[in-house]
């Protein structure tokens, strides 16, 4: 889990009031442009999750006069609430990687510019905080609500 996202005019005053020579600017900016991208992507699934968890609910009240739940329609939905919060999961995966990948190269080319005490400033950033946690504790929820409906669906 990562925290705050990085601010990069705030950290480039910082570095300019601080009088420090900067080596290697354009590559930690990219890099801190892909980790900032990488976190707000994780945000931005939880509208979606808020959309699946609506659609679960449809599903989850299905009239037996719509649709009579026989084997084959209990497989199809397990199929599909199965992969639903394995794909939320694999979308985290993804993120937290290209962010932490992101956030050990700007510290290796910080640490090689900057020296090793301002380096080491910057993995503040990188400390779990609450809003970096959202996202998992809501993919926990609703892995466990996905699986609340199969056992139902197949009791």
């Amino acid at each position: 889990m990562l925290g705050e996202s990085i601010n990069f005019d705030d950290f480039k005053n910082k570095l300019e009031k601080a009088g420090k020579a900067w080596f290697g600017w354009e590559e930690i900016k990219n890099h801190i442009e892909l980790a900032n991208w990488a976190i707000r992507t994780r945000f931005e699934t939880l509208s979606s999750v808020s959309a699946l968890a609506a659609t679960l609910l449809i599903i989850a009240t299905f009239n037996d006069k719509l649709i009579t739940l026989d084997n084959y329609v209990r497989v199809l939905l397990t199929i599909l609430l199965i992969m639903i919060p394995g794909s939320l999961w694999g979308l985290f995966y993804e993120t937290s990687k290209a962010a932490g990948d992101s956030f050990k190269k700007i510290y290796e080319v910080a640490e090689k510019s900057m020296g090793k005490e301002t380096a080491d400033k910057m993995k503040i950033a990188r400390n779990p905080s609450i809003r970096g946690a959202i996202p998992l504790i809501v993919y926990m929820i609703f892995t466990l609500v996905s699986l609340a409906i199969i056992l139902l669906i197949w009791r």
